[in-house]
């Protein structure tokens, strides 16, 4: 395992993001997270997979964001601050992109997996965020948010 902070620690040096390198960025993530840790996991693993990682401030900015960029992946945070995680899993799984919803939550039980699913969510992942969890989620939501057919994003 992996963890943030062993691995800057460790002094490894992610490869480039692919803006960085003066090539094009990859797909792109909206992130809404109440946490610093969370989000330099994010960022870490952005790196290394090539993604193009935005931060939203509010839902409404993610939203915003999530068209702007056609992002296929939404990374919730369920402890955001004025919302509860079921109107923004809904609101953002329901959007004309059908991003993939992924929530992080710091009770990634059964329960919430099936409360997740039944509002248009993709994944869980567990608060805080493991590297290679949140790595696996990421790959995949991007894999079948690709692989769709484009009618099922309508």
């Amino acid at each position: 395992m992996w963890g943030v902070d062993s691995f800057l620690a460790s002094g490894s040096k992610p490869a480039r993001h692919a803006a960085e390198r003066g090539g094009a960025a990859g797909p792109a993530v909206v992130a809404l997270s109440t946490s610093e840790h969370d989000r330099k996991a994010l960022s870490i693993i952005a790196k290394h997979q090539l993604l193009d990682v935005h931060f939203a401030k509010s839902p409404a900015e993610a939203r915003d964001l999530l068209n702007q960029f056609q992002a296929p992946v939404m990374l919730c945070d369920s402890d955001w601050p004025g919302t509860h995680w079921h109107v923004m899993v809904r609101d953002f799984a329901s959007s004309p992109l059908r991003p993939c919803v992924i929530l992080a939550s710091r009770i990634p039980d059964e329960q919430v997996w099936e409360e997740l699913v039944r509002c248009g969510g993709h994944d869980l992942v567990a608060k805080p965020l493991r590297l290679e969890d949140l790595s696996c989620a990421l790959k995949l939501a991007i894999s079948y948010w690709t692989n769709a057919r484009p009618a099922d994003r309508r």
